[in-house]
């Protein structure tokens, strides 16, 4: 990509190393090796500079290096203090070093370690434990969207049968006497197709995100319906003893219990009372905020969760890639700042920068992160997305693996943004799932030193311990994202997992079967948290606040009420990813009205996980809705800004 004059001065402004800063790497765009080096110290009298005092900063072929001694250690090379100038703070020594480099081959970036801990039988255990529940979820999933489609076949499989009964029963001779055989023409068949749609109909009546999207009385309705024609029509009294009163027995007990539906209404919510609040809700164009073009065959909130990853198509921008040293003091770590400039190349310091957090095993290749990069770049914005630490092959060189607790590597780069940023430039956070997530905790622990302007937490939470509770996601979701994550923290860091938790503890966390188990056996304790719960807690906004009592707190008690900046939240009530009890509190109207009024709540009734799919056909707008959505809320802010 070519970039004007203009991106180029803004990224040496930024100052940002193109390469890893406590890493030596290769091309950052490919798979190259590691390529760690070792220094010699040419009179061995001592440097007349520290060449480390950026990060281990040198020049070679006109190109800047970057390296640390841990590193070495980590990989194993030997660090010998006549070969390896020390490290130190600041300027030492005497004159006349000479660089030497010697590259160590073939130390492939976050080289998996293999770590024989389990025997052959463990081995097959864990292997039952790991993909056993995924076949499940997957199973689950599936049964759940093609229920619709299997009862409306069901009852076409009917008419047509009843069709062909008639014409075999009317054409056969006066003496002859009807045939079982022509009766049912397949046995085998009818029983198959009657148990599939008395199944399917069963799922439709008991799963929670039908019967939030139809309510009970239909769906019931439709279960007794489908009953009554397999008990027409059926002709074996065996089948309908030994097969059908089971089916019906088991729905009748699934359909007397409880389903968790969302008792808070759909809508947006804000603190009308707050007069900044309220001049951003007038420049916020209705239409941006709601969803009313949901497509009409999407039927629930899985399909809209899955179709539109399945349908959506979305080009992958080029982008210019920079790393964020931690600012932690010991911490030695660099996350991966991707940047995305207007295809022209050129820098727009009138237009608000966005900061992108993606979702949970994501990264800026993520189809809705570049949606949403697409349709800013193209209004003259400039776009950053920040790669949660070790994730998308880059590397962790200490013992500090990702969490999600963690905002201290986004405000590392929020503040380098801001540091370069005008002070009439928006600067806008926009955060996607686990992003968003984390966007809103930065927001509500950073309080008044917060460094963006406004943020946008799309299908987030503000209460994650509710997700502990879930049941439904925990059966048929979490199993397929616990299962990336996990295989993604064995692949880079088996060994420091292992080293830390201990044999039993790893052993439980290779075989966790869901996200709240891979975090209770392997999260919580490598990261020093007493529990999952105290996880939790420290992951989102409202952690701070005791579960479910939010009704009995002031406006001005807990973190929440630290937000010092507008900050919107967009999620779908029938979201079966996240319980809809994480969203918003108890009470959205009240939680709106806490500080100072600077949170907005918007709830759709439709969406799904990062969906709202829109027309007939979604692959054609995508993701525009959301896009829109958060886009069109930081410049109603921005306008709000500049009426002052």
């Amino acid at each position: 990509m070519r970039l004007d004059s203009s991106a180029l001065r803004f990224l040496d402004e930024l100052g940002l190393p193109e390469q890893h800063p406590f890493v030596l790497m290769g091309d950052e765009d490919t798979d190259d090796d590691v390529q760690p080096t070792t220094f010699s110290n040419g009179n061995n009298n001592g440097i007349e500079e520290c060449l480390f005092s950026n990060h281990g900063r040198l020049q070679q072929d006109g190109r800047q290096l970057f390296f640390g001694e841990r590193v070495l250690k980590y990989l194993g090379v030997p660090v010998s203090q006549s070969a390896i100038p020390f490290f130190c703070e600041a300027a030492a020594a005497t004159t006349h070093t000479t660089e030497q480099i010697q590259y160590v081959p073939n130390y492939p970036r976050n080289e998996k370690i293999v770590v024989e801990v389990e025997s052959a039988l463990e081995k097959l255990v864990t292997l039952l434990y790991t993909n056993v529940p995924v076949f499940l979820s997957v199973a689950q999933l599936l049964s759940r969207m093609l229920a619709p489609l299997v009862v409306l076949l069901t009852f076409g499989y009917f008419v047509i049968w009843q069709k062909n009964h008639h014409y075999h029963y009317h054409n056969q001779s006066h003496d002859q006497k009807p045939s079982r055989n022509v009766t049912l023409e397949n046995k085998t068949t009818f029983y198959v197709v009657s148990v599939l749609g008395l199944l399917s109909s069963a799922l439709l009546m008991v799963d929670l995100s039908y019967v939030y999207e139809f309510t009970r009385v239909p769906l019931v309705m439709l279960f007794c319906v489908m009953l009554s024609t397999i008990v027409h029509y059926s002709r074996s009294r065996k089948f309908l003893l030994t097969i059908v009163l089971p089916i019906v027995a088991l729905a009748t007990i699934l359909v007397a219990g409880d389903l968790d539906l969302p008792n808070i209404s759909d809508g947006f919510y804000f603190d009308a009372s707050n007069n900044r609040s309220k001049a951003i809700v007038e420049e916020w164009p209705v239409e941006n905020r709601i969803y009313s073009r949901g497509t009409p065959w999407i039927l629930n909130g899985d399909m809209r969760t899955v179709i539109p990853w399945l349908l959506n198509s979305v080009d992958v921008l080029p982008h210019i890639r920079r790393w964020v040293p931690s600012d932690v003091p010991g911490d030695n770590e660099a996350v991966a700042l991707d940047l995305f400039f207007p295809a022209n190349g050129v820098y727009y310091s009138e237009k608000p920068i966005y900061i992108i957090l993606h979702g949970l095993n994501g990264g800026s290749d993520e189809p809705f992160v570049q949606d949403f990069v697409s349709r800013q770049i193209a209004e003259g914005s400039t776009v950053a997305v920040m790669i949660t630490r070790g994730f998308r092959n880059t590397p962790v060189v200490g013992e500090n693996l990702p969490h999600f607790a963690r905002t201290s590597d986004f405000e590392a780069a929020v503040r380098a943004i801001k540091r370069v940023s005008k002070d009439s430039q928006l600067i806008v956070g926009v955060g996607y799932s686990m992003g968003a997530i984390t966007l809103a905790n930065y927001v509500a622990k950073s309080g008044e030193i917060c460094h963006l302007d406004v943020a946008v937490a799309i299908s987030g939470a503000l209460d994650t311990r509710e997700q502990l509770s879930y049941e439904r996601s925990k059966r048929i979701w979490q199993p397929l994202l616990a299962r990336t994550m996990k295989n993604m923290l064995r692949k880079k860091f088996e060994r420091k997992l292992l080293e830390r938790l201990g044999r039993q503890r790893f052993i439980s966390f290779i075989r966790s079967s869901n996200m709240a188990s891979l975090d209770e056996h392997g999260m919580s304790p490598y990261h020093g948290f007493n529990s999952t719960v105290q996880y939790y807690a420290e992951m989102c906004a409202m952690g701070d606040m005791d579960l479910h009592e939010f009704n009995s707190y002031p406006s001005t008690v807990g973190r929440i009420a630290d937000i010092s900046i507008p900050l919107l939240t967009i999620n779908a009530l029938d979201d079966t990813v996240g319980a809809w009890r994480s969203l918003a509190g108890s009470d959205p109207s009240k939680l709106v009205h806490t500080g100072n009024g600077n949170l907005f709540i918007l709830l759709t009734r439709h969406g799904g996980h990062v969906g709202w799919p829109t027309g007939w056909n979604p692959s054609y707008d995508a993701w525009q809705w959301m896009s829109n959505a958060a886009g069109s809320f930081a410049l109603a802010v921005e306008r709000t800004n500049k009426r002052k």
